[in-house]
């Protein structure tokens, strides 16, 4: 009884690490069996659950990245065109920009 427990316990550890992959304990012991079976139901739907927030994200950070590009590009034309405070003020929100998408823009190197 103790080797089936110990595989059990394995499982649940591998799912808490974000192992979800559907592998049941079969002991022949059948309450050991449906709490085996239980763990690799939740794997799968934590997995799918997982998934979907992957999507989700994705999906969020698409369609935030247009607009954003957008914002950027004006922000980096008032950067060169404004007062030396507009200038600053572009360029601070273009950091901004940059932070949330994840790039480095030419005029944040550009020096002043």
């Amino acid at each position: 009884m103790t080797k089936p427990l110990s595989e059990l316990a394995e499982r649940a550890d591998a799912l808490g690490r974000g192992d979800f992959a559907p592998t049941a304990v079969d002991s022949g012991i059948p309450e050991i069996d449906g709490v085996s079976h239980v763990l690799e139901r939740s794997g799968q739907q934590l997995a799918v659950m997982i998934e979907h927030q992957r999507d989700f994200a994705s999906d969020a950070a698409h369609q935030l990245r247009t607009p954003l590009t957008g914002i950027g590009l004006r922000l980096d034309e008032m950067s060169r065109i404004g007062n030396a405070a507009v200038q600053q003020e572009a360029e601070d929100a273009l950091t901004q920009v940059d932070r949330l998408t994840g790039h480095h823009h030419a005029a944040c190197a550009r020096p002043r």
